[in-house]
């Protein structure tokens, strides 16, 4: 039983809160905000809101559809998204934020607009490159000296198609190089167009609601976890424990690289100091200027105006 304590709601407004996301009567708003402040707020949210209408749907699969329980598993993966989509800013704005109407005091939350943060894509090119750069070196070197492939044997009576695993060489390697020069090509003519689309003069918008940063620390080390994988992943193929994936690998940074480089240099100079990966995209893309940042909704805590000196006589 819920015992209400100091700004504590009573059972009813409580389970209305939990169950319901009915908004939190002003009284309790302190405890509501320090409730969505909490580490456990998005676990508890997601299993108070979202998996029970995942349990009925798998109960209802199960009874009607004649499904297995395992068969409807992987909708839980959906569900589980719901743990990344929990906003904490949507729920302050519903149960801590004064709504139209209502006075704010000492300590509320309130509503304000701010430009929006967005990471340079300078920046973040001055990383991608170079992991773009890996991936290929060890897809040509995968490609080259990997010991086993994969062999696409026909269908034959009695039998379909079967992937089979064959000495690497010949025709194995042959193709796997017909397939990265196909890449490296595709990906030269796409940067070729985008170099003259980012030379546009009417490509470049003015963002007054955007603030740039380089990227960081995080982006850092997952540049650098990735960066480990391809090494492990090239180790494995060369020592014969996986089988393919650089080369799709290499294909796929192949296709971007020559784009990515183009980029590079465009964002480099003053009049990219303002373009995000995004935008870079859309321009490589489309030729036309990327749309302009709107502000976004920021939450601060609101201090009355203090009252007005009291002139001496």
């Amino acid at each position: 039983m819920v015992v209400p304590g100091p700004g504590r709601p009573p059972l009813g407004t409580w389970l209305a809160y939990r169950l319901l996301d009915r908004r939190i009567p002003v009284a309790y708003r302190a405890w509501a905000r320090a409730d969505i402040d909490g580490f456990w707020f998005r676990l508890r949210t997601w299993f108070l809101l979202m998996l029970p209408p995942y349990v009925a749907l798998t109960a209802l699969a199960v009874l009607f559809l004649s499904l297995r329980w395992f068969q409807v598993l992987p909708l839980l993966g959906y569900a589980l998204m719901g743990l990344f989509f929990n906003s904490r800013h949507a729920a302050r704005i519903k149960h801590v934020v004064p709504h139209k109407g209502e006075q704010p005091r000492d300590g509320d939350l309130i509503e304000r607009n701010a430009p929006r943060t967005r990471l340079m894509a300078s920046s973040a090119l001055r990383y991608t490159v170079p992991l773009l750069v890996l991936v290929v070196a060890t897809s040509v070197v995968t490609t080259l000296f990997a010991p086993h492939a994969l062999h696409l044997v026909g269908p034959r009576p009695g039998h379909g198609s079967a992937l089979v695993v064959v000495p690497a060489g010949g025709w194995a390697r042959i193709g796997a190089t017909v397939g990265l020069a196909v890449a490296l090509a595709a990906g030269l003519l796409a940067a070729a167009r985008a170099r003259r689309r980012f030379d546009q003069p009417n490509t470049r918008v003015n963002q007054p609601h955007r603030v740039m940063r380089v990227a960081s620390a995080r982006g850092k080390v997952i540049v650098l976890v990735a960066t480990a994988a391809v090494a492990a992943l090239a180790w494995s193929e060369l020592a014969g424990i996986v089988l393919e994936p650089g080369v799709v690998l290499g294909m796929v940074a192949l296709l971007l690289l020559p784009g990515a480089l183009v980029a590079r240099t465009t964002t480099g100079r003053p009049d990219g100091a303002e373009l995000t990966i995004a935008d870079a995209w859309w321009i490589a893309l489309t030729g036309l200027r990327p749309s302009i940042d709107r502000p976004i909704s920021v939450l601060e805590p609101f201090s009355p105006p203090p009252p007005p000196a009291v002139a001496d006589s």
